[in-house]
């Protein structure tokens, strides 16, 4: 609910960027137009923010905000309780704006950042690190200069990578159990079901989750899609039993889930680079090659 895609199109422009100390705080998102996003750290001894009409109560800690256009959220404090922020607001040519909720496969699609309207409970080194570049920010733009707004430029970047960056790892570490669960129980189907019709969708629906997720996920924990996964392993079945079998090219074909033996020739050369008669005449020789002679008993 409090987080959300967004991207652009264009270079922004500085609305403001300053550092405030405020003691009757109170701040809602009707000062942003539709093509404006906000960038900020709050904090004091007790102050609240609105979202989607819920309230949020904060004490002390830092909190991180980045709202983008009017989305009719507003914070607020006690009287007489000092409100510091620091905060960087730019204007886009064109900025688009999801805010329907993330989907698993969200946090592996990297056409639009993740933003968090509010954040908190961040280590101190990541809220150090979004309070240098949002000083960076300020600093460089009190000059007016094309180098300062060039700088200006780079710096803002590097805050949104900061913080998209964050929210993903965020997300991975916490699903991070979850997903190791999900690759260990689709490794064992594959290697039981090799070969057979089988295929991430059918996988999918009997693990309960979608295929879109299942696939990025897989991804994000070994490094491998699912596809190149299952082709590995069958053509490693494939390669064991020429080696141990005298099966001909058709029933290995069957025997490592292919349906045609010509996808199946066509499969086995691009991933071992040699066709089916010279891996087995390799294996061959190389078995005759490294054959123990015997000793005849006298």
């Amino acid at each position: 609910m409090y987080e959300y895609r967004v991207s652009f199109e264009g270079l922004p422009q500085t609305c403001w960027a300053c550092y405030a100390e405020n003691k009757n705080f109170c701040w809602d998102s009707s000062v942003l137009s539709d093509d404006m996003l906000e960038i900020g750290i709050m904090s004091s001894e007790k102050h609240s923010i609105t979202v989607s009409g819920k309230e949020h109560f904060f004490n002390s800690a830092p909190v991180l905000y980045c709202i983008a256009g009017n989305d009719g959220s507003f914070a607020s404090a006690e009287p007489e309780v000092l409100v510091k922020d620091t905060t960087v607001s730019v204007r886009f040519p064109k900025l688009i704006i999801n805010k329907e909720p993330l989907s698993n496969s969200d946090y592996a699609d990297s056409s639009m950042l993740i933003l968090p309207r509010f954040l908190d409970n961040c280590s101190d080194e990541f809220i150090a690190d979004i309070m240098h570049l949002l000083n960076s920010y300020i600093s460089t733009n009190t000059v007016n200069s094309a180098e300062s707004r060039m700088g200006c430029l780079s710096i803002f970047f590097r805050i949104l990578a900061t913080i998209d960056g964050h929210m993903r790892n965020r997300y991975f570490k916490k699903n991070e159990k979850s997903y190791y669960y999900y690759v260990k129980k689709i490794n064992a189907i594959i290697n039981e079901r090799y070969a057979t019709k089988i295929s991430q969708q059918k996988i999918a629906e009997e693990l309960g989750i979608s295929a879109s997720y299942l696939s990025s996920m897989y991804k994000q924990a070994t490094g491998l899609s699912f596809s190149k996964y299952l082709l590995q392993t069958r053509m490693n079945h494939a390669m064991e039993l020429l080696t141990s079998t005298n099966m001909t090219t058709a029933e290995l074909a069957a025997a490592v889930g292919f349906e045609a033996e010509s996808h199946f020739r066509r499969r086995f050369k691009e991933y071992t680079g040699i066709n089916v008669r010279e891996y087995r005449y390799i294996q061959k020789e190389m078995t005759l090659y490294h054959q123990k002679p015997t000793r005849h008993e006298e």
